[in-house]
């Protein structure tokens, strides 16, 4: 099924596309440009209805240097009917250092969201981010924890975290 739904999402490339968001991602990935609603379709038919069916399907997505395959792992665990499992969680901190643009680094905060708020107490090992010397984990400190701007949970603690972070002179931070 894996191999099956790699070749179909490269099919679905569009070699311009990847040329331009190659660029604009600044990404040192392959790119196939798949478009997100062909991908979204190839996902639908291609995935595990469970977390213990889609982590081995995403780990293997993600081994490889795609872009795109980065991309549609991320989404996949970041489905509803994915329970934030520890398992879950841990794929997520397997890959911080890892992330490679916004894109991928906002995919997979649908994934760390979900799973800080099943379980709060792994916020103590997003407040490490904050001072992380790679980009897209200090980043992923504020995009992660956004649901506590909302649902009747404190932002008191990553507010903090902003402070913190107030000086970082990155676009990516500042934003």
């Amino acid at each position: 099924m894996e191999a099956g739904l790699i070749e179909r999402l490269r099919a679905l490339g569009n070699p311009e596309r990847a040329v331009w968001e190659k660029a604009y991602q600044k990404s040192s990935w392959e790119h196939w440009g798949v478009a997100t609603p062909k991908m979204e379709r190839a996902l639908r038919d291609g995935f595990g209805r469970s977390s213990e069916e889609a982590l081995p399907i995403s780990a293997l997505l993600w081994r490889e240097p795609v872009w795109d395959l980065k991309i549609a792992a991320a989404r996949n665990l970041g489905r509803k009917a994915i329970e934030p499992t520890e398992q879950v969680w841990q794929f997520v901190l397997e890959r911080m250092d890892d992330l490679d643009g916004w894109a991928v680094a906002d995919c997979m905060a649908d994934v760390g969201s979900r799973c800080l708020t099943a379980d709060p107490r792994r916020l103590d090992i997003v407040e490490e981010w904050v001072g992380s010397p790679h980009l897209w984990p200090r980043r992923a400190s504020h995009v992660f924890t956004l649901p506590w701007t909302k649902n009747g949970l404190s932002p008191e603690r990553m507010l903090g975290w902003a402070a913190n972070l107030a000086p970082d002179r990155e676009w990516f931070i500042q934003k």
